[in-house]
């Protein structure tokens, strides 16, 4: 589904998710969004729960046609928004991560997989300058927190 010329819906609905969160009732299930903002380069907003892997992925390349994404934004770690990454980042390796400090760490313990070593700054690196999960030391953290924030691995 089309938002914009540029912005196009990759999300999927749940309808047999009768609780959100665990505690809040949803009676007519729930879907998870994320968007595809479509420019000279391609990012990819967020992911979604785990049970949608194919749909979801379907629908990027629905939405991309022959084209890969350039980014993929995860705004935060809760699974509903990053359950994914990994299986994203399995199809689409020259991808760059683009989110918080905090949410690289909890990737780096939630997520198991490698990208190219180079995926965030184009720079080949020492494994002493990589992270295990794969990711550069200078991968950015622009939605919450800025650069300050970032610490050399």
């Amino acid at each position: 589904m089309d938002i914009s010329n540029d912005i196009r819906y990759a999300g999927v609905n749940d309808h047999e998710v009768d609780l959100f969160e665990g505690q809040y009732a949803v009676k007519n299930g729930m879907s998870y969004n994320s968007y595809v903002i479509m420019d000279e380069k391609i990012a990819v907003m967020d992911t979604v729960d785990a049970r949608f892997t194919h749909e979801w992925l379907d629908n990027i390349e629905a939405a991309t046609g022959s084209r890969k994404p350039d980014y993929l934004i995860i705004q935060h770690m809760e699974p509903d928004h990053s359950a994914n990454i990994a299986n994203f980042m399995n199809v689409y390796k020259d991808t760059k991560i683009v989110s918080s400090a905090k949410a690289f760490v909890m990737m780096k313990l939630r997520h198991r997989f490698r990208g190219p070593p180079d995926h965030c700054c184009r720079r080949r690196h020492t494994q002493s300058r990589q992270t295990r999960a794969g990711f550069c030391h200078r991968s950015y953290g622009t939605l919450a927190g800025g650069y300050r924030h970032l610490r050399q691995l």
